[in-house]
């Protein structure tokens, strides 16, 4: 009689998954807009919301229009709109996935200030993260243009605490009051795309966490710059970003570690491919606190849209040559990379290339 021991080591290769925070295809939206303000009523959050945000999300804010020459018809009077087409109410395009619905923003060019078209929606993460990936699909116009030296933003990332009036000297549930004496409800990283001399770029400016009224400035942590490519030339090919097809761009933030050490990170990827960063615009050595802060509050209220100086046309005879679209599909909110193959409605962001060892299955055959 024969007896063998068998001792096989299971080794498992297997994806890493990671918790999605937050997620909306717009599929299950009602149709929204809301009207450009003629006062100040011009935003929503809780506590003070007229026209309530779409499902899911908690705040909007809508800018002021800047035409003067009676530009007053749709999509004049409204910056966004969630509807089954991208670019509506004046297009048909279909939004990402060939069905569904999307988010649509309007940008006009009636003047050169930064609070041109500035209208974004967001959405309370509901507590302070460390290390956040932003994923959204994006499609703008055909031959979107873009005046050189001037620049657009496309999201926010914000410390926000609606309950605690630490730090506030005004209300407290307003995201928009983050210059109006409420330090807790600062934007710490706000961005998006910039024609710098004929190059695109994708660009970050970042702000630490203050106490008081000396951080103020959105550039005081640095400025972190990725070049895409050149403009007209690379933006507006096949593959380029203005080439009238839908695209991701997905965002990294990650906290510093300790109060004070430039240790924290912010990365980005366009179409899945991580986009190294412009010489001297690097974004693997910032801090999101400010030195001295008895706390490193991290990310929780994240926005996308936003305001631009982008005048790419002068003369806005008409909405034809005033006002240009762009639309945004797919968002997630996770804490690991997302990635281009995440369809929404799943339980889990995957990171690829992990390895799980699973132990040892022992075995005795008698002969």
């Amino acid at each position: 009689m024969r007896i063998i021991i068998l001792i096989i080591a299971l080794v498992v290769v297997s994806p890493c998954y990671g918790a999605v925070i937050f997620e909306d295809s717009f599929d299950a939206q009602d149709d929204w807009t809301v009207l450009q303000p003629s006062d100040s009523n011009n935003s929503c959050y809780p506590g003070a919301c007229g026209t309530s945000p779409p499902s899911g999300w908690t705040t909007w804010y809508n800018g002021f229009c800047h035409c003067d020459n009676g530009l007053g018809d749709e999509p004049g009077n409204n910056n966004f709109y969630v509807d089954q087409y991208a670019g509506y109410p004046d297009h048909t395009n279909t939004c990402f996935g060939g069905s569904g619905k999307c988010a649509t923003f309007w940008a006009e060019s009636c003047d050169a200030s930064f609070d041109n078209s500035d209208g974004n929606i967001g959405t309370d993460l509901g507590s302070h993260y460390t290390d956040v990936y932003m994923r959204w699909y994006i499609r703008f116009k055909s031959t979107w243009e873009f005046a050189v030296n001037k620049q657009m933003k496309l999201y926010h990332m914000q410390a926000y605490d609606p309950d605690s009036e630490e730090y506030c000297e005004v209300s407290h549930s307003n995201p928009y009051h983050y210059f109006g004496g409420c330090f807790s409800n600062q934007p710490i990283s706000s961005g998006g795309l910039a024609n710098w001399d004929g190059t695109l770029f994708f660009y970050a400016e970042n702000r630490p966490q203050c106490e008081d009224a000396e951080c103020t400035n959105y550039s005081d942590n640095g400025v972190v710059n990725w070049s895409l490519g050149s403009y007209p030339t690379w933006a507006q090919a096949a593959g380029g970003i203005f080439d009238g097809d839908w695209h991701t761009l997905e965002l990294r933030i990650q906290s510093n570690t300790i109060i004070g050490t430039a240790d924290g990170v912010i990365e980005l990827w366009y179409d899945g491919n991580k986009i190294d960063y412009a010489s001297g615009y690097e974004g693997d050595d910032l801090y999101w606190d400010y030195v001295g802060a008895s706390a490193i509050r991290g990310f929780r209220l994240f926005s996308i849209g936003g305001n631009n100086n982008n005048q790419f046309d002068t003369s806005c005879s008409d909405v034809a040559d005033c006002e240009q679209w762009y639309a945004i599909d797919d968002v997630v909110i996770s804490d690991e990379y997302i990635g281009t193959d995440y369809e929404i409605g799943g339980s889990t962001a995957t990171v690829s290339g992990c390895t799980i060892t699973g132990g040892t299955v022992t075995g005795v055959r008698v002969y």
